[in-house]
């Protein structure tokens, strides 16, 4: 509680902020931050009975301290009663000055009174009409003031009052230039508090096009405007690209212009959508920034990163289902030297401090980010495909022990893998050249005709450009025998060659036929013809089951299918049965359906079953872990196999 009157406060604090330093009254405001509102409205109160009472006298320094007290007090009706005191009496009138004008904008705009708006413009425009003597820290002041009121505004109307004022006086007054920002970032504001979302976008990147090649630094000009606004805008409509590429500006400028909790934000949009850019632009140019200068070593064999992790906000705020939806992230997007990099820095160091450090989890990343990393120059050795097998045999031979790599676990990685086999296709080859052809005939004969439109090149499989290149069959064979023999030069583990064999079944099953099936069963035969009782394994049939299910023109192959599984003594189990069932089922000609029907009923694995299990839809072989990890496993079956 103040104990003084007002005018000893302003003496006081005149005092205590240096005379030399304060000009005005209305300078001295970003100094009354002490003074609590209780004080402010106390001594806005005495000056108000002096108006009410016609008792203030008409020295100008008495009528500038009743305004400097009541903007301070967000009092605007007794600013206003003071000013109609100044407009009806004669003797005060002649004791305006610029200081007053200014002291009632501050009041309008400590106030957040939108509705005297158009008040502070017609303020503004008087004290610019009015022949006043101003320095230009005044004039700056002025046009700040009036900024700051129409800051949040809504009604783009009100602007309209604003540009006036702007164009008629403040352009040609101020010479603080950054206030020609502020007047664009204005604009920008009102757009995004009234939903116009594109105009305020289109505005922003044209506003900032113009300034920063002025006079002006793009620090200057991202400062100034409604950057975090606009960006989290962009966020909350998913413009994920514009957000992306205005965000590389705001790190190269000033990175420190948005607080965690905003690119907290934005790294959640970008994990909840898989943008590959959004999130290595945060991981990398944020959260990686604080270890650039600390070595691998130090991070492994010292608490350097424990420490980092203690001191920086953005280190110790990532959880470990953050930074695993960020590694999945990297992962899926090809990007196998971020995702090494990721597992080296916050995984690998666990293992010497007795925890578990490769998981599956971490293992399954990094096959995928080998699966779907672009090549930059794509070879005729095809050695994406070769990384991605030595991967997955490293982690077949050294990490058998500790999880079980299922081809369920990469087959849409694989298939992704599969689509970018580079070998050329005769018949896309001779399309090709019939199409260039084509079209420089046409060229020729239509050099004066109007523009036709043209059909738009269809992009087929996950945009490979000659679509599923192992539709070819001299192509899947080609394939099939070139990887296998790969497999077996480099005496990879019978697993990684069981995973490879799948995937591949499993692909011809998702986006082929049956013929592309025998045509990739027949090459490996040929490279080993015990490969039947050597190779395959008990989900390889389900594949090769599932595909012939799927045929129309399959019977005979389904019937030798099941002769093979008898004669071999295989568990026939029932799914198989459904598919040799759903198999026989197609046409006209149905006489293996009564055989498959009957063999079903009397199956020693269906009679097994209905024995000892009461409860026919929870298999009682299986704990808790199992029965989720085969449901993902049947769900995943569900969706291929249509």
């Amino acid at each position: 509680m103040v104990k003084h009157t007002p005018r000893p406060y302003l003496r006081q604090l005149a005092k205590a902020i240096g005379n030399q330093k304060v000009k005005s009254l209305p300078y001295l405001f970003p100094y009354t931050k002490e003074l609590s509102i209780a004080d402010a409205k106390r001594f806005s109160d005495i000056y108000a009975r002096k108006v009410r009472t016609k008792s203030l006298p008409s020295e100008s320094l008495d009528i500038e301290e009743a305004l400097f007290f009541h903007a301070v007090a967000k009092r605007t009706d007794h600013l206003i009663d003071t000013a109609r005191l100044l407009r009806d009496s004669i003797e005060h009138r002649l004791k305006i000055t610029p200081q007053m004008y200014l002291m009632m904008l501050q009041g309008i705009e400590r106030s957040k009174n939108k509705d005297l708006t158009s008040t502070a413009v017609s303020l503004y425009i008087e004290l610019h009409n009015g022949r006043f003597i101003m320095t230009s820290e005044d004039r700056n002041l002025a046009a700040s003031l009036l900024l700051d009121i129409f800051k949040g505004c809504k009604n783009i109307t009100d602007l309209l009052q604003l540009k006036i004022a702007y164009e008629n006086h403040m352009t040609n007054s101020v010479t603080d230039k950054t206030l020609e920002i502020r007047y664009i970032g204005t604009f920008i504001e009102a757009f995004l508090n009234s939903g116009q979302y594109t105009r305020a976008v289109e505005l922003f990147e044209n506003g900032f096009a113009d300034l920063a090649t002025a006079q002006f630094s793009t620090n200057q000009v991202l400062d100034y405007l409604p950057t975090k606004q606009i960006l989290l805008a962009m966020s909350q409509h998913g413009d994920v690209e514009k957000l992306t590429r205005w965000l590389e500006v705001v790190v190269e400028a000033n990175r420190s212009l948005l607080d965690y909790d905003t690119w907290s934000e934005f790294l959640s949009l970008g994990l909840s959508q898989n943008h590959y850019g959004l999130v290595k632009l945060i991981y990398s140019r944020l959260i990686m920034l604080e270890l650039e200068d600390v070595s691998l070593d130090e991070v492994m064999f010292s608490n350097k990163l424990e420490e980092l992790e203690n001191k920086s906000g953005v280190l110790s705020s990532l959880s470990e289902k953050t930074l695993t939806e960020i590694l999945h992230t990297l992962a899926s997007n090809g990007d196998v030297n971020s995702t090494l990099s990721l597992i080296e820095w916050h995984y690998v160091h666990k293992k010497l401090k007795g925890e578990k450090a490769l998981t599956k989890d971490l293992c399954l990343d990094i096959i995928l980010s080998y699966c779907y990393h672009k090549d930059d120059t794509p070879s005729l050795e095809n050695l994406s495909i070769q990384n991605v097998l030595t991967t997955i045999n490293n982690f077949t031979s050294k990490l058998d022990a500790e999880f079980v790599l299922s081809y369920r676990d990469i087959c849409d990685a694989m298939s992704y893998r599969f689509v970018r086999y580079n070998v050329i296709d005769s018949n896309v080859e001779t399309a090709d050249i019939r199409a260039r052809a084509s079209f420089n005939k046409a060229q020729e004969f239509e050099e004066d005709d109007e523009s036709k439109p043209r059909k738009i090149q269809n992009n087929n499989v996950y945009n490979s450009r000659q679509g599923n290149i192992l539709k070819n069959s001299e192509i899947l064979d080609g394939f099939v025998r070139s990887i296998v023999n790969y497999i077996i030069e480099e005496k990879f583990t019978i697993k990684t060659l069981r995973i490879f064999i799948n995937c591949v079944l499993h692909h011809i099953m998702k986006y082929q036929n049956a013929t592309g099936m025998i045509v990739a069963l027949l090459a490996m035969h040929q490279i080993h013809p015990k490969m039947a009782s050597e190779w395959l394994d008990n989900e390889l049939f389900d594949i090769i089951t599932r595909t012939i299910s799927k045929s129309p023109a399959a019977k005979l192959v389904s019937f030798e299918m099941y002769r093979f599984m008898k004669s071999k003594s295989l568990d026939i189990s029932p799914s198989h049965y459904r598919d040799f069932i759903a198999s026989a089922s197609k046409g006209p000609d149905n006489e293996l359906l009564q055989l498959y029907l009957h063999e079903s009923l009397v199956s020693p694995i269906a009679t097994q079953k209905s024995q000892n299990s009461p409860n026919q839809t929870v298999p009682t072989a299986y704990n808790e872990e199992e029965k989720v990890e085969r449901k993902r496993y049947y769900d995943i079956d569900k969706r291929d196999s249509g």
